[in-house]
């Protein structure tokens, strides 16, 4: 009797162990999910501002897909020179490639495009080289620390683009594919990760 007991004993602790570990982990997911939502949310507001701010255009992607939710793959410099140059700048969200001192008070910034609504099958090939002050870049700088920005939208840069130029890069195996680059000036930025535009 007195083992039987024990054993029940034992079970029971077991599966209130179990229960408890359970619903600290749903617990902790939850609170993970509430503060992802909160971030999400908070660089929405902060990118919406953005954009009102500037007058920033956010339609440029459509203006090349049009209905369609997949972007070509074949686009033409005259695409993006009729989406990008206009009279006002236009939103574009994507990563910092690189940065090079143009000058005491600018640097020269190449952001590499992070597509957000549309699948576009030619995102790695769009860029924009701008020339960007300082003030404005150092705190983007300052919240990437040492890390790359290696994830999608983590900065949205309005730009006014002045003209758009085609190269073409070769990979390691020296194949080669057309890259579109739209050159100018940043007009304003923010840091807001991986946050899609509503």
């Amino acid at each position: 009797m007195k083992r039987l007991v024990t054993a029940v004993v034992v079970v029971v602790v077991v599966v209130v162990f179990a229960v408890y570990l359970w619903h600290s982990r749903q617990q902790e997911r939850l609170r993970q999910e509430q503060e992802m939502a909160a971030r999400r949310t908070v660089a929405s507001l902060r990118l919406e501002a953005l954009i009102t701010r500037t007058g920033a255009r956010t339609d440029w992607e459509g203006s090349i897909a049009g209905k369609s939710a997949l972007m070509p793959f074949e686009i033409y410099t005259m695409d993006l020179q009729r989406a990008w140059i206009g009279s006002r700048p236009i939103l574009f969200l994507g990563t910092i490639k690189d940065v090079s001192a143009a000058g005491d008070d600018q640097y020269r910034v190449l952001f590499g495009y992070s597509p957000r609504g549309r699948l576009l099958l030619a995102s790695e090939r769009l860029r924009l080289d701008l020339l960007c002050s300082k003030a404005l870049l150092d705190p983007l700088l300052a919240a990437q620390g040492k890390r790359k920005f290696d994830f999608s939208g983590a900065v949205a840069v309005v730009a006014r683009v002045e003209r758009v130029a085609a190269g073409n890069l070769r990979d390691s195996e020296g194949v080669g594919d057309s890259v579109f680059t739209g050159f100018g000036e940043c007009v304003d930025a923010d840091y807001i990760r991986d946050v899609r535009l509503p």
